[in-house]
């Protein structure tokens, strides 16, 4: 039986402050077709993607958007940029 509770999912790992490191869990069907449809001159929009792609952590730790307004627009895009790629990549992973 597959048990979908129980599966390994990849995770993305990122320090967003000093000794403190989440394990960011891949995201739901609606928040990766957001993110994919996005125009990076939306930049609010941009910040609360991040926030909530960020958000979805095994830590359970809410990052707000307050926090994610804290960081310069190219730390922001990098983030993205990297998760992204990171959903991408597994994504072509036969296994």
């Amino acid at each position: 039986m597959l048990d979908i509770t129980s599966i390994k999912k990849p995770v993305f790992e990122i320090q967003i402050a000093e000794g403190v490191i989440l394990h960011v869990l891949p995201p739901t069907k609606n928040t990766f077709e957001r993110a994919l449809k996005l125009q990076t001159s939306n930049v609010n929009e941009m910040y609360g993607i991040t926030a909530e792609l960020l958000s979805n952590n095994e830590e359970k730790r809410k990052v707000s958007l307050e926090e994610v307004t804290e960081y310069d627009w190219y730390t922001v895009r990098k983030i993205f940029d990297e998760f992204l790629r990171f959903v991408i990549n597994f994504s072509k992973d036969p296994n």
